[in-house]
């Protein structure tokens, strides 16, 4: 069978699923198609099908810039099929290797975003679950909120400040020791986000009555908001030293 004749099978095996993978030639792809919607989700939800196709737009440009994301190799009015990837950093984390390794992962994915920014791309939620690591090289996926329209420069260092935020949140929430943090995000620097590593540090600082704030729920507070107030203290103290 043809890689066409694969695709078109797995759909009709498939109808229900919106996104799911199958195997041709000992190569895994991921096939994602219109989410299938009953009842009032219909009301409550955007157009399932411009959704996909605006998505399919976004990797398609990023496939033409060369950004580090699937590969897309087939497409329709209603799906797309892609090249996998590889495992999560988010799972790579739960795996039982060296510590050495979880730290190489992350400062790859460091370096992998800050590259990401200075081909002036932003992802949107760059969170440990959205990247991947594969034979030493890192992929992005899910990037819904791509911009395809151009950017203001104020705009576009806007993104890529709440990228480094949500990148940074990520580490926290994985509960890692604080100096695989302080490596990682010296990492990014060092592979050319000094520039916007400064720009957060200067946006958190300006912001840093929310800090007080929210510090005042620390005795009630649950993960989220635990990994808030770690980042900006993490942020803020690193700004105090340099």
């Amino acid at each position: 069978m043809t890689f066409e004749q694969i695709v078109t099978l797995q759909r009709k095996e498939n109808p229900d699923k919106r996104v799911f993978p199958f195997i041709f030639n000992q190569k895994k792809y991921w096939l994602k198609q219109v989410e299938k919607l009953s009842g009032g989700m219909r009301l409550l939800k955007f157009n399932p099908k411009k959704a996909l196709q605006r998505e399919l737009s976004a990797l398609q440009y990023l496939n033409q810039r060369q950004a580090p994301i699937a590969k897309v190799v087939a497409y329709g009015e209603d799906y797309f099929v892609t090249e996998d990837v590889g495992t999560g950093v988010d799972d790579w984390l739960k795996k039982p290797i060296s510590v050495a390794q979880k730290q190489r992962i992350l400062c790859d994915s460091a370096k992998a975003l800050a590259q990401l920014h200075q081909q002036q791309l932003t992802h949107g939620r760059p969170a440990l679950r959205d990247i991947t690591w594969q034979a030493e090289k890192v992929y992005f996926i899910d990037f819904e909120t791509v911009c395809l329209k151009s950017n203001s420069p104020t705009q576009l260092n806007k993104r890529k400040i709440r990228d480094i935020l949500v990148f940074i949140h990520s580490l926290f929430l994985k509960q890692l020791d604080i100096t695989i943090i302080q490596q990682t995000m010296q990492a990014y620097c060092q592979a050319g986000g000094m520039d916007n590593w400064l720009a957060t540090k200067d946006y958190l600082h300006h912001y840093r009555g929310i800090y007080y704030f929210l510090n005042l729920c620390k005795p009630i507070a649950r993960s989220d908001l635990i990994a808030i107030l770690q980042l900006f203290e993490f942020v803020l103290k690193k700004s105090n030293n340099q």
